[in-house]
């Protein structure tokens, strides 16, 4: 059941309207909005739903008197990106890396996968995860293979590869360190 709840994706440049199952709305008067902009765009849309009354949300910020939803809006996701875009700006100023490029960064990994501390940490760590039957290195590398093949992969330009290879080569670091572990085996939550 766990595994039904959780999911790991990438999406590129955007998301096709028919990868929409349902759009939420709050009132009646934003969904004859919606219903608008799509037949000026002349689109088929999927169901619209909205709940009358008082809405209860899944993600309820109960220091706000459960008043308020915890999932934000996009004028507050807008924000919050621009936000930890210039914290991330002030802090790389000051940062010396230890490659000079993701070029580098991808043919050092592909060389050896512990040739870095936070991938090295991965290699014969194992994980209590019923569906992983390899070391976490073992399916960070399974991850690439798929990727290598997969038909979306294959469409992208040269530096979107590289980005897709390096998000797989680095999506399992927080498993790490082995000395997190007392029996060498990550465990799952």
């Amino acid at each position: 059941k766990k595994q039904q709840k959780m999911a790991e994706f990438l999406v590129y440049n955007r998301v096709s309207i028919s990868d929409i199952e349902n759009i939420v709305v709050w009132n009646e008067g934003i969904k004859e909005r919606v219903k608008k902009i799509a037949a000026s765009l002349n689109v088929t849309i999927p169901t619209i739903s909205f709940e009358e009354g008082p809405r209860w949300h899944y993600y309820t910020n109960f220091m706000n008197n459960g008043r308020k939803s915890c999932s934000p809006g996009p004028k507050e996701t807008n924000q919050a990106f621009k936000n930890a875009l210039t914290k991330i700006h002030s802090r790389t100023q000051k940062i010396s890396y230890e490659f000079n490029s993701l070029d580098e960064l991808i043919t050092t990994l592909r060389t050896n996968i512990s040739n870095i501390n936070y991938t090295n940490e991965l290699v014969g760590l194992h994980s209590e995860n019923a569906l992983h039957r390899e070391t976490v290195a073992e399916h960070t590398l399974t991850v690439i293979s798929n990727c290598a093949i997969n038909k979306y992969y294959l469409r992208l330009n040269n530096r979107s590869k590289i980005i897709v290879e390096l998000a797989a080569f680095l999506h399992d670091i927080g498993k790490g360190p082995k000395s997190r572990w007392p029996d060498g085996t990550q465990k799952v939550d």
